[in-house]
Order: C-alpha cells, then structure tokens, then sequence
C-alpha cells in the first residue's frame, strides 16, 4: 500500500522534500504544490523507489519547480534503487554540478521521467542529466523519458548524457534508454549534445 506524503510551506505532511523523502518507503508518493522548493542542499532519493509528484498547470506545464541556484550541486540526486524512481510535473532548474549531471545525477539506477522541465543546468559532464552506471554497482533497468524538455543547459562534455556502461566482467548487454517526445532546445556542449 503506497502511501501518499505532501510537502509544501504551510499546511502538508513535510515542508522540505529530502525530510518527506526520508520519511518514505518504497512506492510511495511524494506530491508538490505548485510553488518553488529552495532546499539548499541535493535532494538525494536516498536509494528508495518513490514517485516525486508536481503539479502542472492548464497547458501541462509543470508549476513545482525545483531551485538549485541557491547552492553549487546536483539538483537531484538517485543512486542504486532496487526498483525505478518515478519523476512526473516537475521544473528542475539552475543546478550548477562540479562534475556530473547540473539536474539529475542518475547512478545505477532507473528513472520514469514524464511531462517535466530541466532548464539552466551545468556540469563538465550531462548539464542536464546524467545517467550512467558504475563498473561495480546493481546493474539498472533502462531508463524511460518521456514528454519532458532539456533547455538552456550547458555542459563541457556532452549536454545532456544518457550512457549506459556495461560493467566489467558483464556478458550482459543493457538496453538502451527510451527517450520520446522530448524536447532539447538551446542547450550547448564543447563535445556534442549526447
């Protein structure tokens, strides 16, 4: 039974998303409000399989937003989840990484990505997102993108990355992300887009 736990600045369960997310177990849902989340730190999913739910206007664009500007860091943060983190109606914007993913930093693990915005994200490696697998982590499903738009990010290495490195020693070989009906628009890398 999936639980449903609200964050917002008045009146919901948590006022801050890492204290909902902690809260949590898996499958259950994180809902937003429409309003601007400032947690001054990565929100890290803590390697747990939940839904972090937005909100999206009339012209389903998403209205909960995600503000990174306030500190130098991955907006949001998913490493080695047992099963996929589920992201949907969401503005992840202004993530300013040191080395991997200005937005979403994806490590051996899988994201259902639907209907959201990254914009304005940096890092020397995916801007915007960065999804990649360890030589000695979980070997992760693929990854599912959909409806979703990458703009104004800016990377020195590829803008936006979605690589899947076999691990060493594997005789597996991954299947490739799924990315449909997104949008990458104004965004810049030294290296190429992907």
């Amino acid at each position: 039974h999936a639980d449903t736990i609200t964050v917002c600045q008045s009146g919901c369960d948590h006022t801050s998303i890492n204290a909902a997310i902690a809260a949590a177990d898996d499958g259950d849902v994180i809902q937003l409000s429409a309003e601007i989340y400032t947690e001054g730190t990565t929100i890290d999913t803590l390697g747990k399989a939940i839904e972090i739910r937005g909100v999206l206007d009339a012209d389903d664009r998403p209205t909960s937003i995600l503000e990174g500007a306030t500190f130098n860091g991955t907006v949001l943060e998913i490493r080695a989840n047992a099963d996929r983190v589920r992201l949907n109606g969401l503005l992840i914007r202004n993530g300013n990484s040191g080395y991997q993913g200005g937005g979403i930093l994806c490590v051996d693990a899988a994201i259902e990505m639907d209907r959201c915005v990254i914009e304005d994200c940096t890092a020397p490696y995916g801007g915007g997102i960065h999804l990649t697998h360890t030589t000695d982590g979980p070997f992760a499903e693929p990854s599912d993108l959909r409806n979703s738009t990458f703009q104004r990010n800016w990377s020195q290495h590829w803008c936006e990355t979605f690589g899947r490195p076999v691990p060493n020693g594997s005789q597996r070989t991954p299947a490739p992300n799924l990315i449909e009906d997104c949008s990458f628009l104004q965004s810049g890398s030294y290296h190429g887009a992907f």
